[in-house]
């Protein structure tokens, strides 16, 4: 009789091991931040840690380069689309008529995230937190959770994440045909180079997953939804989908995007 050794747990690459431990200990300074905030006088916040916001929106954030590029563009009557705005932009955008920030990153501990949150309480915007991702095909339930949320908001809008790229081109074309009636093959323009998204990169999943519905579509002829929720299926397409090694070089080494 033999007894089979037990299988030992896989050992996590090393560059996910990085990335863990880097999380958690942003997780810990978050916490460390916070707790520190709270006990402070209310001079302080209002000087030292909001400096320090500052610093994490323009520095940690790359938000230097924002300020000179804003990604902006208004792709019809109710939305714009931008990458991660400073306070002093939403000012901007809420003397243009804008009633709601879409934040595309979701909440987050950061600078740029408290900045953003206290402009829009100071100015009378609704802020909205809709998580997305740029590198992995969209779950059935976030795109129906897309259609609903368009169909919710308090126009106009202005929608981003950090670049105002490639989860903002997501949510642009998910609101041109929600909302705009487009078909998806005109709506997928909002995903271009001119935007700085690239589809041979890891980010061209969101690609991926259109030109098959387009495939699929051109088959058999349905509706996006009717799509997403009878044959859609996203573990497949990112199984199937490669990305270039240039572009990637390009999008996640020297762009940095989130």
């Amino acid at each position: 009789m033999s007894l089979d050794a037990p299988e030992l747990p896989k050992k996590l690459p090393l560059k996910k091991r990085f990335r863990r431990a880097r999380r958690a200990s942003r997780e810990r300074f978050a916490e460390r931040r916070q707790r520190a905030f709270e006990r402070s006088p209310k001079w302080l916040q209002n000087s030292l840690f909001r400096a320090y916001d500052y610093f994490d929106m323009i520095v940690i954030d790359h938000g230097i380069f924002r300020i000179f590029w804003t990604n902006r563009a208004q792709i019809s009557r109710d939305i714009w689309r931008c990458n991660q705005p400073a306070p002093y932009q939403l000012g901007q955008m809420a003397r243009r008529g804008i009633k709601t920030v879409l934040n595309l990153r979701g909440d987050r501990e950061c600078g740029g995230f408290r900045l953003e949150k206290d402009a829009c309480d100071r100015l009378g915007l609704e802020l909205v937190n809709f998580s997305l991702k740029s590198r992995a095909a969209p779950a059935k339930d976030v795109l129906h959770e897309a259609k609903a949320l368009f169909e919710t908001l308090e126009y106009p809008v202005l929608l981003h994440c950090k670049s105002g790229a490639d989860r903002a081109g997501l949510a642009s074309v998910l609101f041109m045909h929600f909302k705009e009636g487009l078909p998806i093959e005109r709506a997928i323009e909002q995903l271009s180079p001119k935007f700085g998204h690239f589809k041979n990169s890891d980010t061209g999943i969101i690609d991926f997953v259109f030109d098959q519905y387009l495939k699929d579509n051109a088959a058999e002829p349905m509706e996006f939804m009717r799509w997403v929720d009878e044959v859609y299926d996203p573990d497949a397409l990112e199984a199937e989908f490669k990305s270039g090694s240039l572009s990637n070089l390009l999008v996640n080494k020297i762009l940095r995007r989130e």
